[in-house]
């Protein structure tokens, strides 16, 4: 992944320099886990490896800095007087293995497993189910042709997928969670004293028949959508599959539960359902206003195609559509030329 250098501190003492690739300080993914890690090791006990002294990312140019520990590595040692055996091969082997389990339980990846990992962190982001996440990792060994870590192990990798996935969804929509967006979620699941039940679960209270009443409901729910901004919100940055994944979760949590979540879970959650309910209700009137009037009788206009939440344009929608969803609509024409429109 990068080069050491052997180099000089402020005080020429040596250490050892390691500058990775350039290419990979350019991915904002790898700067957070980088970073991430880089906080992890300087945790790692002394007698276990050599310590960090230093690590940041400047430009294009992502660095750590170590103590220098002067002296033979093990492939020369073997080289010179052959192979290990006996009480020098067991201190070998202890050693090694409590630094291991010092790096692991730091929560550092082994240079062998960072592939693995980055693997399975991006099937996370689209599934999260650790059964399909685990055979997915085997078929990925398998298909790497690399020697393969035990089970435990890999059941290991799969909880850390998972929770690097969800740190990611976090990083990817931290910008959209202002103080008042927060307020406005966690107000979500509260139960509301007018319609006696939560916000959530309002929402997904769908219509049983197309009638006036059930038209006048779903307009409200759409009034009350626009008015936190879900129809103007951009979770592009998380895949579709994230993006559905983490809806459905929202609708089959009770209030309680998501409560009990921790804010970094609980926001994107609740702000994926806002933007998938948008979607949803919007098709709902669509649908009920296409049940209540004779179909083909009109199509929205570009200016009103333009103002559909997500980049939902329905192909065909009743006369009234564009009037009902947005009132304010400067121009107060007759049915007539409406439908004309």
């Amino acid at each position: 992944m990068g080069i050491v250098y052997l180099a000089q501190d402020a005080e020429f003492r040596p250490v050892a320099l390691k500058l990775l690739r350039p290419e990979l300080a350019g991915r904002d993914d790898f700067r957070r886990r980088f970073t991430r890690e880089a906080e992890a090791a300087r945790k790692v006990a002394r007698f276990c490896t050599a310590p960090v002294l230093d690590a940041g990312i400047e430009g294009d140019t992502a660095y750590l800095v170590t103590e220098y520990i002067d002296g033979p590595d093990l492939a020369s040692i073997i080289a010179s007087r052959g192979p290990m055996s006996g009480a020098n091969l067991e201190a070998l082997a202890v050693g090694v293995a409590t630094a291991l389990t010092a790096i692991h339980e730091a929560g550092i990846a082994h240079c062998d497993l960072k592939e693995l990992d980055e693997f399975l962190l991006a099937r996370a982001m689209e599934h999260d189910s650790p059964t399909l996440l685990f055979r997915l990792g085997c078929e990925y060994l398998i298909s790497a042709r690399v020697i393969r870590p035990g089970p435990v192990t890999v059941v290991e990798r799969v909880a850390h997928a998972r929770a690097e996935a969800q740190r990611e969804t976090f990083d990817r929509l931290a910008h959209e969670f202002t103080e008042a967006r927060c307020a406005a979620l966690d107000g979500l699941l509260i139960t509301d004293p007018e319609i006696r039940m939560t916000r959530p679960r309002w929402l997904a209270t769908g219509p049983v028949e197309a009638s006036p009443a059930a038209v006048k409901a779903e307009v409200a729910k759409l009034e009350f959508l626009r008015s936190l901004g879900a129809d103007s919100l951009d979770l592009s940055a998380l895949p579709a599959e994230r993006r559905r994944f983490l809806a459905t979760v929202g609708r089959r949590l009770t209030a309680q539960a998501l409560e009990r979540r921790d804010p970094q879970r609980r926001y994107p959650i609740l702000l994926t359902l806002l933007a998938q309910s948008a979607t949803d209700v919007l098709d709902e009137v669509v649908q009920l206003f296409d049940r209540r009037s004779p179909r083909g009788r009109a199509r929205p206009n570009a200016r009103c195609a333009t103002r559909w939440p997500n980049g939902a344009k329905p192909e065909k929608t009743g006369r009234r559509c564009w009037m009902i969803c947005w009132p304010s609509s400067p121009t107060r024409r007759s049915a007539t030329s409406r439908s004309a429109a």
